[in-house]
């Protein structure tokens, strides 16, 4: 049940972070470079929600199962591996 809560909540950093990444910090840039490769409606970006859940579930997982194991519970060990 731990790993599970734990899954869950860097779903929701991940999913938090990459919102912030994307709508304000470099919007900008993904248009200006890759404008032609985004689904864009009306000059907005139109996420594709069900791959964003794939992968944001892929990157908690893997962080779950290969990045706790090797940090022991301590915080700034689980940063230098993960």
């Amino acid at each position: 049940m731990f790993y599970i809560k734990l899954l869950v909540l860097s779903m929701v950093v991940f999913f938090a972070l990459d919102m912030a990444w994307l709508g304000y910090f470099a919007k900008d840039m993904y248009f200006k470079h890759y404008g032609t490769w985004l689904r864009l409606e009306h000059g907005q970006l139109v996420p594709v929600w069900w791959a964003i859940a794939i992968v944001y579930f892929l990157f908690s997982f893997a962080t779950v199962l290969f990045v706790l194991p090797l940090s022991k519970g301590l915080v700034c060990t689980s940063m230098a591996f993960g």
